[in-house]
Order: structure tokens, then C-alpha cells, then sequence
């Protein structure tokens, strides 16, 4: 099969490969429909020494699933699934608290000897832990390729499940919440519903008032449950906000450039973000009614640096 393979900085190449196959009973393998270019695929072309033989690239991936093994029973053949940045098993004490990409027998796409995503083929260790029905999922589509999917109530692609509620990250133009399909702002929307085994052209037009966001400084109202997290570029002062929404249409926007901020809402961790040089957007609804309180890290070069 054909897949990319990166030689070194600045050159990535479209090479023959070997097809995938199952090695383990937890295996599955994915017939990629849709994949990405992420900005952690950026530093290695920019950074990479040269190398002849190469390596695969590309994570967080859009397939159906052809082949499982013997142990899988999470996803069947036909299903449409969904790979987040890293796989996981699931099980760990990691995986138990929702940080996958900590998980203690998880891997990288492309390291390993795992599959990149950027192939017509690749192979999931830990399926069951590792990938997500998208069930009927929803691509968005632009003047150009598909950029984003969505998935059923209750799943998310983040760092962490947010309750019966999907957050999807910068550049969304709708998302699904509670069966619903919403907008992050009014406008008119191209997208692909996935039904059966192929996608089907969809578009709607979306009006409303979007809610509006105040945040107002104050003390720190508790000691926040993730606090590890806030220490990722050392012990640095936090700076605590007050969140008052107008409403549960849109998404709100975060342009303050910080670490790490976490949005914590009724005493409960909401979202989470890392800086990575754009605005963060979290759905209004997630936020309406509830008693919201935000806290932030100073910047720093020590967790994200602008290229």
C-alpha cells in the first residue's frame, strides 16, 4: 500500500509499504477514509536529520474498520472509527483518569513499529482502548477537504470526557451536543453525514445570537483537582477569572495566550486547553447556567514556544 514516509527535514515522500496486519489479538486494522496534517507533525519537517530509511508519520485518523482480533470487542468490521493523537489501552491507571496519552502501554503513531496515519491502511494496537465509534458521524467540509469529524453523545476526542457533552478543538464550524448538531457561529455549512458504509452531502444554515463572555478576576475560589497539570512549565502563579455567559448558543472564545488553562464549572473540571497559538473556543452551552470559574498560567517558553 502507499503511505508517507519522512526522510528528513523537508522531505517527505509517497512510498510503497507493507500492508498491515494484525499481530495481536487486541489488534485491529483501519482502511483510512480521512487523516491530517497535526503541528506535531511540523517539527519533525522542520527538524528531522536526514535519514534514508525513514519512518512513517501522521496520527488522528478517520477509517472503517476491515479486520479485528480475536480479543477486540469494542469495534466490528464496517464500523466507522475515529483515532485520537495517541493509542492506549484503555485499562491503565492513566486511562482509568482519562489521560490517554499517559497511558503506560501506549505508543505514538509511526514509533514503535506502529503504523502512521498517513497511509491507506494502519494497524491500532489496543483498538478496544483506542478507538472511537463515530457510530453516524459527521465530517465538516469546506471549499476544500474534510476537516473535522464529530462523534455520538459522550465521546471526545480531548483529554478527557466532558459528561454527556462534545467539545472539539480550534477550527470547528459545527459539533454535536446532547443528538444535536450545532454551529459555532451563524452561517451556512457543507458537511458529509456518514450513513451505511459512505458519506452522504449534507447542508443546513444555522441562526442565532451568540452568547456573550465576561471574566471578571478574583481570588482563587478552590484548589483546583488537577492541579498537576498547572505545573507542567514549573510552580508559577495562576491567575483566577470569573465566567459569566449571556447564553448557550456559539462558542465562546479565549484569546489570552497562557500555558495551560482549565475551566472549571459547578467545582467540576469543564475543559482544559494548551496554548498552541491560537484563540481557544468552548461551546457556551457547556458554561450556561452554571457557576464558571477559569484559571490560567502565565506564558512561557518552557511548555509551548511560537515558531
Amino acid at each position: 500500500m502507499r503511505a508517507t514516509v519522512i526522510h528528513g527535514a523537508g522531505d517527505v515522500r509517497v512510498e510503497e509499504v507493507p500492508d498491515p496486519e494484525l499481530r495481536a489479538a487486541t489488534d485491529a486494522i483501519v482502511r483510512v477514509h480521512r487523516t491530517c496534517i497535526c503541528g506535531s507533525d511540523l517539527w519533525p519537517y522542520q527538524s528531522m536529520e536526514a535519514d534514508e530509511q525513514g519512518k512513517r508519520i501522521g496520527h488522528e485518523f478517520l477509517g472503517v474498520v476491515e479486520e479485528t482480533g480475536s480479543e477486540v470487542a469494542g469495534v466490528r468490521k464496517g464500523d466507522l472509527v475515529v483515532a485520537p493523537f495517541t493509542f492506549s489501552d484503555g485499562e491503565c491507571e492513566f486511562c482509568r483518569e482519562s489521560l490517554h496519552t499517559s497511558c503506560v502501554h501506549g505508543g505514538l503513531w509511526g514509533t514503535q513499529d506502529t503504523d502512521g496515519a498517513q497511509g491507506e491502511a494502519v494497524r491500532v494496537p489496543f483498538a478496544d482502548g483506542t478507538l472511537v465509534t463515530a457510530g453516524q458521524g459527521i465530517a465538516v467540509q469546506t471549499a476544500g477537504p474534510v476537516r473535522l469529524v464529530t462523534l455520538p453523545l459522550g465521546q471526545a476526542l480531548w483529554l478527557r470526557r466532558l459528561g454527556q457533552r462534545i467539545v472539539l478543538g480550534q477550527g470547528c464550524d459545527l459539533y454535536e451536543e446532547d443528538g444535536t448538531i450545532r454551529a459555532v457561529q451563524p452561517g451556512s455549512f457543507r458537511y458529509l453525514l456518514w450513513q451505511d458504509d459512505h458519506f452522504v452531502p449534507r447542508e443546513e444554515t444555522r441562526s442565532f445570537t451568540p452568547a456573550q463572555l465576561t471574566m471578571t478576576p478574583c481570588p482563587e475560589p478552590f484548589a483546583p483537582p488537577y492541579e498537576e497539570e498547572l505545573c507542567l512549565g514549573g510552580r508559577v502563579p495562576r491567575h483566577w477569572y470569573r465566567l459569566e455567559v449571556s447564553g448557550s448558543e456559539g462558542f465562546l472564545r479565549f484569546p489570552q495566550r497562557c500555558d495551560v488553562a482549565q475551566i472549571y464549572a459547578d467545582g467540576a473540571l469543564a475543559a482544559d486547553n494548551f496554548y498552541n497559538g491560537e484563540p481557544w473556543r468552548v461551546p457556551a452551552s457547556l458554561l450556561y447556567g452554571r457557576q464558571c470559574y477559569l484559571v490560567m498560567t502565565p506564558p512561557s517558553d518552557a511548555v509551548f514556544m511560537d515558531p
